[in-house]
């Protein structure tokens, strides 16, 4: 069909069906529906990208159920580097397998690892402690590991003086302490520690060690937390 015979048919059913305006001239003619649906939100249409949680108008999250909370009477340790060093056991086969040949003592060297990070015993025992405890605390709750996100509250008390704060260099940084404590949990409090979306930790002294610990799934629970518009 030509242009000019398309033309010819929109004027016709132009002519057929005139356009009609309200009494404030606004155009009231049927039209067609758009092909296209107007685009929704993710939060409209109650979804969200695989392996986010989508909040609540409230600011909470989809399953605001999830609480446990556990207390140790144990000094708060930071989380120790990881001490790397050459695997003495490695580049001893390495050697061996080259018979001599330097040329083949290094492609050996190239092929695999040669060197080894150890945590430190004192944080091994420690995370393993808190992971005891966690443990503890969500088998008496009948839980088993969140698989949505999760906010960790921490408390770190130092025996000492109420009136001190605990700055020493031997009480740590809160960063690392918190850390050991969020490694600790991991697989045993919340399936992946991605899941947690929010902390917060704060040192002080007290009559005893202790570390005390909260989970909770709420967003919504966050100091100053407020939802996106």
């Amino acid at each position: 069909m030509s242009r000019q015979e398309l033309l010819a048919i929109r004027k016709a059913a132009q002519k057929a069906n005139p356009a009609r305006k309200d009494p404030a001239g606004k155009d009231t003619t049927d039209k067609p529906a758009s092909r296209r649906p107007a685009a929704k939100s993710r939060r409209q249409e109650g979804t969200t990208r695989p392996g986010r949680h989508l909040l609540k108008a409230d600011g909470s999250s989809e399953d605001a159920r999830f609480l446990v909370e556990f207390s140790i009477p144990i000094l708060p340790q930071p989380k120790r580097r990881a001490r790397t060093s050459v695997n003495l056991e490695a580049l001893r086969k390495a050697f061996v397998q080259s018979h001599g040949s330097l040329t083949k003592f290094m492609a050996i060297l190239r092929s695999g690892p040669m060197m080894q990070s150890v945590t430190p015993q004192a944080t091994r025992l420690y995370e393993q402690t808190i992971r005891i405890a966690a443990q503890g605390a969500m088998s008496k709750a009948g839980l088993s590991p969140a698989s949505g996100p999760v906010h960790v509250d921490m408390a770190f008390i130092f025996a000492g003086n109420p009136l001190e704060l605990p700055t020493a260099n031997r009480d740590g940084d809160l960063d690392n302490l918190a850390k050991a404590v969020l490694d600790a949990m991991n697989g045993v409090a919340y399936s992946d520690d991605r899941l947690v979306v929010g902390t917060s930790a704060t040192k002080a002294c007290a009559g005893q060690d202790a570390v005390h610990v909260r989970i909770t799934s709420s967003p919504a629970a966050f100091p100053g937390f407020a939802p996106p518009a």
